[in-house]
C-alpha cells in the first residue's frame, strides 16, 4: 500500500477507534495488526494504538492499619485488618495498555518482567502526597480476599505500592480482614456483562423487569422458543464505586438505534446481537455477538455519566440464550465467558451446575459467534443510527 493515512493533530493520545478515514492513536511502535498504516503523505509512519483505561483506586492515606501489615510494599501478599476512611474519595487511574487485563507486571505480555511491562500511566497522578509523571510503570502487584469475600488489588507505580483497587472498592467507613493473598494476579479491565435493573424481558406472561424474574420462569429465546431461568444475580454499583471505575457505566441505547421498541441501558460488555452483510464480510457469519460500548456513537447509543447508581441483572439458563430486551436481542448471561466475581454468588453457579469444571469451560459454546470490541468498533460503530 503506498500513500498513506494522516491522524489529526488534535487524536487524542491513546485513543483506540478506526476514525472517518483510518486509525487514530498514539505513534509508539509498528501496528501488530495493521503494519501498512502510513502517517504522512511518502512517508511511512506506523502506530501502535494503546487504549486507555481508568479505574479507581483507594490511596493507601485512606487505609487505617488495625493490625498486621496491611499497607505495606510487599510483593507477594499480606495479613492484617485495615478500616477506610468515612470520608475516602477514590483516584482516578488512567492507564496506556496493549491488553484489556490488569497485570502483575512479571506475568504482563510480552515482557514478563516487572520493569518492562506495557502497563504505563497515560496522565500523571499524586497520591499519598507522592506525583508519578505519565509513563510511569503500573502494576497489579498482588490480590487479598477478605473474610466476607471481597477480591481488592494492590497497585504499585514504579516499585511503590499505592493503594487499592478491584471490581468493587473498599467501601468508606467499612473494616476488613485480609483472609488470604495471592501473587502472580491479573483482572480484565472491564467485567459485568448483564442487564440494568428497568430492562424489560420477553417472558411467557409478556414483558417484565428483568429484575422481578425469578428461577423457574419461562423466558423467550430466539432460537429454543420458552427457557425456564436457572438462575438470576445482581450486582448493585453506588455512584462511589462509578466515579471510581466509570468504565463501568452502563450504555445507553435510545429508542430506533438499533430496532429497540424503547431505550434500555446495558453493561458495557453485554454483547448485542448485530446480523447484515457486515457481520458476514468483516467475520464471516450472517450474525455475530458484539459488545455494547463498541457500538457506541455519541449520539443514539452513548456511554452514560458515572453520576448515580446502576443496578447490573445476570440472567442464566441451561445454555447460553439470546433474549429480547425492549424488542432488541441481547445475550444471557454465560459463566465460562465473563466469570462471577461474587463469591457467594459463584457457588450458587457451581451448584447449579456442578459439570462447569474450574474455568466454567463446561458450560459450552456462546449462542452466536463474539466479535471483540476493537474488531467491531470501526465497522458496526460506524452505521449504528
Amino acid at each position: 500500500m503506498t500513500g498513506g493515512i494522516l491522524p489529526p493533530q488534535n487524536a487524542a493520545f491513546g485513543q483506540c477507534h478506526l476514525g472517518q478515514y483510518g486509525f487514530m492513536g498514539r505513534r509508539r511502535f509498528a501496528h501488530r495488526l495493521y503494519p501498512w498504516i502510513t502517517g504522512r503523505w511518502g512517508q511511512t509512519e506506523r502506530y501502535d494504538v494503546m487504549p486507555v483505561f481508568s479505574f479507581g483506586v483507594v490511596a493507601f492515606d485512606d487505609l487505617n492499619e488495625i493490625s498486621g501489615d496491611p499497607v505495606t510494599n510487599a510483593t507477594t501478599g499480606t495479613t492484617g485488618v485495615f478500616s477506610v476512611d468515612a470520608g475516602a474519595t477514590p483516584i482516578t487511574f488512567q492507564v496506556d495498555d496493549d491488553d484489556s487485563d490488569f497485570d502483575d507486571g512479571f506475568i504482563d505480555p510480552p515482557n514478563n518482567s516487572t520493569g518492562g511491562n506495557n502497563q504505563l500511566l497515560d496522565q500523571p497522578v499524586s497520591i499519598n502526597g507522592q506525583t508519578f509523571a505519565a509513563g510511569s510503570q503500573v502494576e497489579l502487584e498482588f490480590a487479598i480476599t477478605t473474610t466476607t469475600g471481597e477480591t481488592f488489588f494492590y497497585v504499585r507505580i514504579n516499585g511503590t505500592n499505592v493503594g487499592l483497587t478491584g471490581d468493587t472498592l473498599p467501601q468508606p467507613g467499612t473494616t476488613y480482614t485480609i483472609d488470604s493473598s495471592a501473587d502472580g494476579q491479573d483482572t480484565p479491565y472491564d467485567g459485568l456483562a448483564c442487564f440494568t435493573a428497568g430492562t424489560m424481558i420477553e417472558t411467557a406472561d409478556g414483558p417484565r423487569p428483568v429484575e422481578s424474574l425469578l428461577p423457574g420462569d419461562r423466558v423467550r429465546t430466539m432460537d429454543n422458543g420458552m427457557q425456564k431461568l436457572r438462575w438470576i444475580g445482581q450486582q448493585a454499583l453506588s455512584a462511589f464505586q462509578l466515579r471510581a471505575a466509570p468504565h463501568l457505566a452502563p450504555i445507553r441505547i435510545n429508542a430506533g438505534a438499533l430496532g429497540n421498541r424503547e431505550a434500555l441501558e446495558v453493561s458495557p460488555q453485554h454483547r448485542i446481537l448485530m446480523t447484515g452483510w457486515r457481520a458476514e464480510l468483516y467475520f464471516g457469519a450472517p450474525e455475530v455477538l458484539v459488545p455494547a460500548k463498541a457500538l457506541v456513537n455519541g449520539k443514539t447509543i452513548v456511554a452514560l455519566p458515572p453520576d448515580r447508581p446502576a443496578r447490573y441483572v445476570h440472567l442464566l439458563f441451561d445454555r447460553h440464550e439470546i433474549v429480547f430486551s425492549h424488542g432488541l436481542a441481547t445475550e444471557s448471561f454465560h459463566p465460562g465467558e465473563m466469570g462471577l466475581r461474587d463469591v457467594d454468588q459463584k457457588r450458587e453457579v457451581e451448584v447449579l451446575f456442578p459439570d462447569l469444571g474450574p474455568m466454567n469451560e463446561g458450560y459450552g459454546r456462546t449462542a452466536y459467534p463474539v466479535v471483540k470490541t476493537r474488531e467491531a468498533r470501526g465497522i458496526f460503530g460506524w452505521f449504528s443510527h
